[in-house]
């Protein structure tokens, strides 16, 4: 966004002057700022405002020149510092919903002011590196925020038991893409314990005491 304007007061040490005008000179960049005049005799005000159009992040300066009818000066130093746009920050939490085929993906994009910020989320399955990756369908968040947003989305189709790696990913227009770290999940399986079990008896005689087995699930209930 444009800076709001500044104003500088006119005046004359004593009586009134006349026929007054305005010059720019840039110490760096061109034409990023405005100086206008509010009349040609004092009291005036001079109101200034920059742009960042054309300009690269750094410090810019130029001198407003105010001069009168007879040759008498004033002048005016203007300094200017265009930031860089930020990018967005990104989080991956943990998946959450977790079944035999499925879980949701978690995470959070503070597009730190800017709008739109595009995100998505990238996966590999039975991988903990994240790679080589599928992207999900991109989504935007138009509300400039300039504090963490919750984004979630579902992966279904998976198999008991396969491991999901995922991390959440976002880009502000024009800017590079920011992935957050890598995390890992397992899809439910059933599980018994222990895996085998043997009887012996001889023919004819008792039946052996039984045994048990025990069904669980790797993570949660099934």
């Amino acid at each position: 966004a444009i800076p709001a304007s500044q104003t500088v007061n006119v005046t004359a040490s004593s009586g009134t002057l006349s026929g007054l005008t305005r010059s720019i000179s840039y110490g760096s960049g061109s034409n990023w700022l405005s100086a206008t005049l509010s009349g040609t005799t004092t009291p005036a005000t001079l109101t200034l405002v920059p742009t960042t159009t054309g300009l690269a992040p750094g410090p810019y300066q130029a001198t407003v020149t105010v001069t009168e009818a007879g040759g008498a000066q004033a002048v005016v130093t203007v300094s200017y510092t265009v930031t860089s746009i930020p990018d967005p920050v990104v989080v991956t939490q943990a998946a959450s919903n977790i079944t035999t085929t499925g879980l949701v993906m978690n995470g959070t994009v503070n597009p730190e002011g800017q709008t739109p910020v595009d995100y998505w989320f990238e996966y590999a399955v039975n991988s903990t590196s994240c790679s080589p990756f599928t992207a999900t369908s991109v989504r935007q968040l138009v509300n400039g925020a300039t504090s963490p947003v919750g984004v979630t989305d579902g992966l279904t189709g998976g198999n008991a038991g396969q491991q999901i790696s995922y991390r959440v990913a976002a880009a502000r227009s024009g800017g590079a893409t920011q992935r957050g770290s890598c995390v890992t999940a397992t899809l439910q399986a059933l599980q018994v314990s222990p895996t085998s079990r043997s009887f012996s008896a001889p023919q004819g005689g008792a039946i052996p005491a039984s045994q048990t087995v025990n069904v669980t699930a790797s993570s949660g209930t099934l």
